[in-house]
Parts: structure tokens; sequence; C-alpha cells
């Protein structure tokens, strides 16, 4: 989680996996592929792909606003929604993936707020990158590369 999240979460920190699957209100079946809970309040959501495609910034939004009302809080009010932090991890890259996948959100209101989330291109990086990052539970995938 630091090595992909740029942070710095002790190694004994207290960790738990919630559940990805989500109903919508029309009944629909929502399944994200990894949701954890870092020291009780860091939260976080990684979509792995095997590549990069333009609707997948809004299955994203779409996962992680349904985790945001699954954990609601009622404070000083209103409604807050509090969003997790997200990564998609792309295992074969392209020259055309894009770093963030983008979407632009537009209000009622005319105020718009864009929706980005960091890409991690796999194919970037080399066995050394990833033990540096201390990322050694991807290593088993460099082998999509042979």
């Amino acid at each position: 989680m630091n090595g992909l999240f740029g942070t710095s979460h002790a190694l004994d920190a207290s960790v738990s996996y919630p559940a990805t699957e989500t109903i919508s209100h029309g009944l629909r079946q929502l399944v994200s592929d990894v949701l954890v809970l870092i020291g009780g309040s860091c939260f976080y959501h990684i979509e792995a792909e095997m590549r990069y495609g333009k609707e997948l910034v809004i299955r994203v939004f779409e996962y992680d606003v349904a985790d945001a009302i699954q954990r609601r809080v009622f404070r000083d009010g209103k409604m807050h929604l509090k969003f997790p932090q997200t990564r998609i991890i792309c295992w074969e890259a392209r020259s055309s993936t894009p770093d963030r996948a983008v979407m632009s959100i537009e209000f009622p209101d005319g105020g718009t707020y864009d929706y980005s989330v960091e890409i991690f291109k796999f194919t970037d990086y080399d066995v050394g990158e990833l033990e540096a990052r201390r990322m050694i539970l991807l290593l088993p995938f460099c082998l999509l590369r042979l």
C-alpha cells in the first residue's frame, strides 16, 4: 500500500478488507477489486485491469460512490460522503495509456469537479523498482511480460 499510494503506514498497522460487493438501488450488483482499511481510518480502493479503456473511470467512480454511500456519516446537519483513495493498476499499459483517468462532473449550478484517479502502469517498472518501492507482492505478475 505504501509503495502504490506513497504513504508510510507502519508495518504493524491494523489492516482489514471490507466487502467489495454492493447492491445498487436498481438491484444491480457492483463488485470492485480490492478495498483496504488501514489503521481504522485510511481507506483505499485498488482496481486492476489488463488494459486501460476510456469507460474505466466511470466504473471506478461508480464503485467509489457506492462505497462512500455505505460509509456515509451525518454530521453538522448534513450528510458527508468520504471517497476512498483509489488507484488503477494497468498490467499492460501502452504508450497511449494516460497517467490519470479523469472524468469531469458538472453540477446544475455550473460548478465542475474533476474526478481523477492515478494509473499505476505496471509495465513502466522493472523488478528492482518494484522491490525498491516495497511492492514485492506484484513480482509474480512480472510473468505477464514474458
